[in-house]
């Protein structure tokens, strides 16, 4: 495709139409416009750069892979960025808060200040469980849980990508969540 058919001032209805066809210009295009806009949206509701990044991609990533989604009969595709953005950012909060609440609860976060005999024995079933999982949900877990570090930064740390943390992330909290539902029955 020629670089004159796509430019800034293109309608974001052809780029959409090229998503569609599956050029990467397209979307490298609506990346440089609505990018800043979105990462602004997603960081004012997370209080947290990082994880605002983390949620422009994610939007960026759902237009690639579902362009069909937008349709410019309910409205502008600006319009529809900025509100796809804001709703991931808000289940962003969620999760992240539905992920720190189970784990308050079970007693796992700040399980190694803990000295008591109760906090001490749920420590080692943590451990027993962490210990059964695959090396890379241990250690993604393990700097996720205990040293408090955000996906971005698991990312950047160990050198993986942000899907692969997210995921072994998911996978542990699963495991752990069986371990403690089973002792717990």
């Amino acid at each position: 495709m020629s670089s004159s058919v796509l430019n800034f001032d293109s309608t974001d209805d052809h780029a959409i139409v090229e998503v569609v066809k599956g050029n990467e210009e397209a979307i490298l295009l609506l990346y440089d416009r609505y990018s800043s806009i979105l990462l602004s949206v997603a960081t004012h509701v997370l209080k947290d750069f990082a994880a605002g990044e983390e949620v422009v991609q994610d939007v960026f990533l759902n237009l690639w892979n579902n362009p069909n989604s937008f349709n410019s009969l309910r409205g502008s595709l600006r319009g529809w960025l900025i509100t796809v953005a804001r709703h991931r950012a808000i289940d962003y909060l969620r999760r992240r808060r539905n992920e720190v609440e189970l784990l308050e609860r079970d007693g796992v976060a700040g399980a190694r200040q803990c000295h008591s005999a109760e906090c001490s024995e749920l420590l080692g079933r943590v451990v027993q469980v962490m210990n059964s999982m695959p090396a890379e949900q241990q250690q993604v877990f393990d700097l996720a849980y205990f040293q408090g570090l955000t996906h971005v930064e698991i990312s950047q740390r160990i050198g993986i990508p942000l899907g692969t943390v997210k995921s072994r992330i998911r996978l542990a909290m699963n495991s752990v969540r069986k371990l403690l539902a089973a002792q717990a029955a």
